[in-house]
């Protein structure tokens, strides 16, 4: 039990340690990261319907490692990518690459959190299927993350046999 009790404090510390550091970085180069990956991720079908809007919306808006951004930025992000997205995929993709790119100076902590914010977003229906792990995973490439090393992407890649 020693060990098993470790390892969770250990794991909570470095947990906390990436929240501290995410929350560090208000900047508009961050949000407009979360909210593409977010925006990425919902639209790897090419549909994104009102009920995983609600959902991506929420992640961005109640997500405890979201709290320090204005929710009109939030908003002011969203709409301009999601009418990218309603033009065509292809541009909404396009520009939510050059928003995720533009986050690939980040310290990697910060990264991790938006990866994982993708996660959350793949997740939020209960089930993070093979389109949405691959999406992620490339966003994470993206930004220089290795999409192995985020255990919710890991996993689902594993559930579902995509290779990262």
């Amino acid at each position: 039990m020693p060990f098993f009790r470790d390892l969770a404090d250990r794991s909570q510390k470095f947990m906390d340690g990436m929240a501290l550091e995410f929350k560090r970085h208000t900047d508009m180069a961050t949000l407009r990261a979360a909210v593409g990956i977010v925006l990425r991720t919902g639209y790897n079908d090419g549909d994104f319907d009102g009920s995983e809007k609600k959902k991506g919306m929420a992640v961005l808006t109640s997500h405890p490692m979201m709290a320090h951004f204005k929710r009109t930025d939030i908003l002011k992000l969203w709409s301009e990518l999601d009418a990218m997205y309603a033009i065509d995929v292809d541009m909404g993709n396009s520009l939510a690459d050059e928003w995720l790119t533009g986050a690939a100076g980040k310290p990697e902590a910060v990264r991790r959190v938006i990866v994982t914010l993708g996660c959350a977003v793949g997740g939020a229906d209960g089930n993070f299927d093979a389109g949405e792990v691959t999406v992620v995973a490339q966003s994470s490439r993206l930004m220089n993350i290795n999409p192995a090393h985020i255990p919710p992407l890991a996993l689902a890649a594993e559930a579902n046999g995509v290779k990262l």
